[in-house]
């Protein structure tokens, strides 16, 4: 449950009658507003060069990653890829969904 004030993120709070967390917040998601706002959030894609970090397009992210995790598959095999779901992942069901899909198309399997 969130609080906003003049179209900001202030405070947010846990839902005594949510099903799943009976009003349990753990304390990254009680202070996850101040991320939202913060300066130095990333809010697009970012290249590591030798001059630093430089803006890209998305275009551009994703055919280079897509580049990368084909090369690494050609080399090593699709089970040399893998994705790791972090605590976040765990309250939505459409990330479960929708990267077991995208594990599967890699031909990879390795889902954590």
């Amino acid at each position: 449950m969130a609080t906003v004030e003049d179209g900001r993120v202030t405070r947010l709070r846990p839902d005594d009658d949510h099903v799943a967390s009976r009003g349990y917040i753990c304390p990254k998601g009680a202070v996850f507003h101040e991320v939202i706002h913060d300066p130095d959030r990333v809010l697009h894609p970012l290249k590591r060069t030798e001059e630093g970090w430089q803006r890209i397009s998305w275009e551009q992210a994703i055919t280079e990653i897509a580049e990368r995790l084909n090369r690494i598959r050609a080399a090593h095999g699709p089970h040399a890829v893998a994705l790791y779901h972090g605590n976040p992942s765990g309250w939505s069901y459409s990330h479960r969904i929708f990267s077991a899909d995208w594990i599967d198309a890699l031909g990879s399997g390795h889902s954590a």
